[in-house]
């Protein structure tokens, strides 16, 4: 968010949540990346593992 704002301070940005943790695979911790895969039923050729970085 900060490298957009930086871009284009004047755009409008909607969002219901931010958050800064990702896994190992750069997914949201959290799971609200995978609401749109829900939503249109894309399948994951793999699970999603929890290998964190601090």
């Amino acid at each position: 968010m900060d490298r957009v704002r930086a871009h284009d301070p004047d755009l409008p940005i909607v969002t219901a949540a931010l958050t800064k943790q990702m896994n190992c695979h750069r997914y949201l911790v959290s799971g609200q990346g995978d609401a749109g895969d829900r939503t249109f039923e894309v399948a994951r050729s793999e699970p999603a593992t929890q290998c964190f970085r601090a």
